[in-house]
């Protein structure tokens, strides 16, 4: 099912997570039960929901080359934040989005952004 909204904590395919000291892995690629690191320490991947967009265009937000939806917070400069409220909200290509819930924490780091998951 293809949605033209966008969901409040999603994010883009193309971001890298830290699964291991020196590995990395794609959102998209990401699995139920994959080990993450957080800013609070390792967790696991409870949930992955892919959300097709419409069309393949959403209004998103580009922070470290990484799609954001723009209510999702995340921290910049030890401060949480909407990232509509730091950059500019753009009608870009984007397939589809990712929501993750993990199992003890609420924040995963993404390309260097702890971003807040559901």
């Amino acid at each position: 099912m293809l949605r033209t909204s966008i969901r409040k904590f999603s994010v883009d395919g193309f971001g890298r997570v830290k699964i291991g000291l020196k590995s990395e892995k794609l959102v998209k690629k990401l699995e139920k039960g994959d080990e993450v690191f957080t800013p609070y320490g390792p967790d696991k991947i409870k949930n992955i929901e892919k959300i097709p967009l419409a069309y393949g265009f959403g209004e998103l937000v580009e922070l470290n080359k990484m799609l954001i939806s723009p209510e999702n917070p995340v921290k910049i400069f030890d401060e949480w934040t909407l990232p509509k409220e730091v950059k500019k909200v753009e009608f870009v290509k984007c397939r589809s989005l990712y929501s993750i819930s993990l199992e003890k924490y609420d924040t995963i780091t993404i390309n260097g952004n702890n971003v807040k998951t559901n």
